[in-house]
């Protein structure tokens, strides 16, 4: 074969090559790197989601991972139900709180703005800054809330009113506070002459506000409230897993007080949006749901903390850890994870307090939702809120069907 004939050869040698690389990947499944695939549209029933802010969140051992979560995640299906997961506020909340006569959402951003969450973008509700935000509780309507922030050592205490969009600064000398069975009224300890501590309720109606002593010496320290009933006050030690926490009972006509639990330690109890409903915390792993006689409500056998719990006397909403280690005698629960050393990843649960029978209705870290770390639990009409803690975001898990 001669030079020539070997040329001719190679040449229609590489028009062949060039020919099946071009079909394949031009006319088949390979895309070129400067062509975007398309993406990939939901399946018949599921929502769309949007991308979120990219933000740099810690994760269950405490390290940091970077995530991107979209603001709606593909329906959760469970025993007849579908449940669908939504991210409600626009960016990190300091708290934020639920309406009962409404699906009103209102949260406080970093800056101390007042939000009302929607679907798509929030609405400013008022843009007037409160620095230090300590705490954040709804009102028994959901209308108002009841907030202190400044300087930890002698917060200042107010009451923002949604519908007159308004801030209205309690007495100076509140120390700590809680609401009472109403909107109309605060229960609060108060720097009284002489530099003892009263227990007050504070009634908001009037103008000047009307403010009648209950207890004149109140010689509780490092005290929680939680209204029961119109006469009956919980007072709770904060809860620690180096000592025994106590929960007391006071009846505010008679001034009777009663230890209403034994003290153990780490004791926690947080009573449900509605009281109809309380959950039992104490080191290193007894949880456990209450009636309102703080009998059990129903046997329930997983292990989680009060603040990612609540409910109603026909059913609990649980976030449960899918790590049941965090709480084995080498770790000291709850007081890792009240300071932040910890992080949970959980899955939600309901409880049906009639029959006691339960099951999961939505696991994070999945197809269907993100990594939750869960607290400050509500839940309202089908609804349950909450604020996960790898971002600060107010989310719902509502129920679709």
């Amino acid at each position: 074969m001669t030079r020539r004939q070997i040329t001719i050869l190679l040449i229609l040698f590489l028009i062949v090559v060039g020919v099946i690389a071009y079909a394949i990947f031009f006319r088949g499944g390979v895309v070129p790197l400067e062509q975007a695939a398309p993406t990939e549209q939901p399946a018949t029933g599921e929502i769309q989601g949007t991308t979120g802010t990219t933000g740099t969140t810690p994760t269950e051992n405490g390290t940091a991972q970077t995530t991107t979560p979209p603001t709606t995640f593909p329906p959760a299906a469970g025993a007849g139900d579908t449940y669908v997961l939504k991210k409600l506020s626009d960016g990190p909340v300091v708290g934020y709180w639920t309406s009962k006569n409404s699906n009103d959402v209102y949260y406080l951003t970093n800056d101390g703005y007042v939000m009302s969450a929607k679907e798509g973008p929030d609405t400013d509700v008022l843009k007037q800054e409160v620095k230090g935000v300590m705490r954040l509780e709804g009102s028994p309507s959901g209308s108002k809330a009841l907030v202190a922030f400044g300087n930890a050592a002698s917060p200042q205490w107010a009451v923002f009113d949604a519908q007159d969009k308004a801030w209205r600064p309690l007495p100076s000398n509140v120390i700590t506070a809680t609401w009472g069975i109403s909107d109309d009224g605060v229960v609060a300890t108060t720097r009284a002459a002489g530099n003892n501590v009263a227990l007050t309720y504070i009634t908001l109606s009037k103008t000047p506000y009307d403010i009648k002593t209950i207890v004149k010496d109140f010689r509780f320290n490092s005290v929680t409230f939680a209204i029961k009933s119109i006469d009956e006050l919980y007072i709770m030690e904060r809860p620690s897993s180096l000592a025994q926490s106590h929960v007391w009972l006071l009846n505010l006509k008679t001034n009777a007080l009663t230890q209403v639990l034994n003290p153990a330690n780490g004791l926690t109890l947080v009573p449900g949006s509605n009281n109809d409903v309380l959950f039992r915390f104490y080191s290193p792993n007894n949880f456990a749901i209450l009636n309102r006689s703080l009998s059990m409500a129903q046997p329930f056998p997983y292990i989680t903390l009060p603040q990612k719990c609540d409910g109603t006397s026909a059913a609990a909403y649980c976030f449960i850890p899918k790590n049941n280690s965090l709480f084995s005698s080498g770790n000291s629960m709850p007081d890792d994870y009240l300071m932040k050393k910890i992080y949970t990843s959980d899955d939600l649960y309901r409880l049906d307090l009639t029959t006691g029978g339960d099951r999961l209705i939505l696991s994070g870290d999945s197809s269907n939702a993100p990594a939750l770390d869960a607290q400050n639990v509500r839940t309202r009409g089908t609804s349950t809120y909450f604020i996960n803690r790898y971002d600060n975001y107010v989310y719902a898990v509502q129920k679709t069907q």
